[in-house]
């Protein structure tokens, strides 16, 4: 058994259920970091244009991105409006059969690499301001950081990823709340995301990624 706060490496998880529970769990907590990073870093979210009006007789909500406006704004500027506040258009937890898929897939049955479960991403307008993010997220007392992918690294082949670039943070929120629940070495994903890139990405660009990752075998 580890230390609270650290992750023991003789007891990976072996159960989807009990990395599913500690992603539930975590959630809460990592959001609430994300807004604050973003607010420091003016740190974008995806809101619904429409505000869940209805499109063509259906719930916006319920349309493709392509149907659906999507408006990508400060959250300094979401978070003083309430009708903004509840458009925003969150990451949901990983889907159950991809998490199997990927598990198997990528890697060999071992679902304890399985990082991206409970997952956000923050957009800019600006290089300058996804760095500060950086930044500040290493320098939280609250954040253990167990990966940085830099896919905006002039050296990163963005053929890997069809073309897609962003920075991958895999952290641990750790805190006297996490501790106490045994959430604490649960791994999140944060994405920090060009505004350019995201665009495309909520657009076509995710269904064409996912085609491409699915030809891969990933």
């Amino acid at each position: 058994m580890g230390e609270p706060g650290t992750i023991d490496s003789t007891s990976a998880v072996r159960s989807l259920e009990q990395l599913y529970a500690q992603a539930s769990g975590v959630r809460q907590p990592f959001l609430q970091k994300v807004m604050i990073w973003a607010s420091l870093c003016s740190g974008r979210f995806p809101v619904d244009g429409n505000h869940g009006l209805q499109v063509n007789g259906h719930d916006a909500r319920d349309q493709s991105s392509r149907a659906r406006t999507i408006e990508y704004t400060r959250w300094d500027i979401i978070r003083e409006d309430d009708l903004m506040t509840a458009n925003v258009l969150w990451p949901k937890i990983k889907a159950f059969d991809r998490a199997c898929e990927k598990t198997f897939r990528s890697y060999a049955g071992d679902m304890s690499r399985l990082v991206d479960i409970c997952r956000a991403a923050i957009v800019f307008e600006k290089v300058h301001d996804l760095a500060s993010c950086v930044r500040v997220l290493k320098e939280d007392p609250d954040i253990q950081v167990h990966r940085v992918k830099n896919r905006l690294d002039a050296s990163y082949n963005a053929r890997e990823t069809a073309g897609y670039r962003d920075v991958c943070i895999n952290l641990r929120v750790v805190t006297p709340f996490t501790m106490a629940w045994g959430l604490d070495t649960h791994v999140c994903e944060l994405q920090l995301i060009l505004m350019s890139i995201a665009q495309m990405k909520h657009e076509e660009g995710h269904k064409r990624y996912t085609e491409f990752r699915n030809k891969r075998a990933e």
